[in-house]
């Protein structure tokens, strides 16, 4: 069985933070590793604050304490745009060209 994936956010306040630890739950845990990574960045461009980054982080990779610690967000997976960005699934997966 894969690792679970998890989005790390950063605030709109710096740029180092962990603001946000977010799961992914249901069936994309079990869809093809693709589709779940797919699945995380529609997320997170959903529900991340404005142009705050966000990174797509394993299980193994999860910080406990996160409050205590920083986050490298220089290779970052995405930028939420959760006031304006309201695709659905599939209107995202049309957008990305991945149908």
């Amino acid at each position: 069985m894969r690792e679970k994936l998890y989005l790390y956010s950063e605030s709109s306040q710096s740029v180092q933070d962990i603001y946000g630890v977010t799961s992914i739950v249901g069936d994309w845990e079990t869809a093809d590793l693709d589709v779940h990574i797919e699945r995380c960045k529609w997320v997170g461009k959903r529900s991340v604050d404005d142009h705050c980054r966000f990174c797509i982080v394993s299980e193994s990779q999860l910080i406990t304490e996160y409050e205590n610690y920083g986050w490298d967000y220089s290779n970052c997976d995405g930028f939420g745009s959760a006031s304006f960005y309201t695709a659905s699934w599939n209107e995202y997966i049309r957008e990305e060209g991945l149908l």
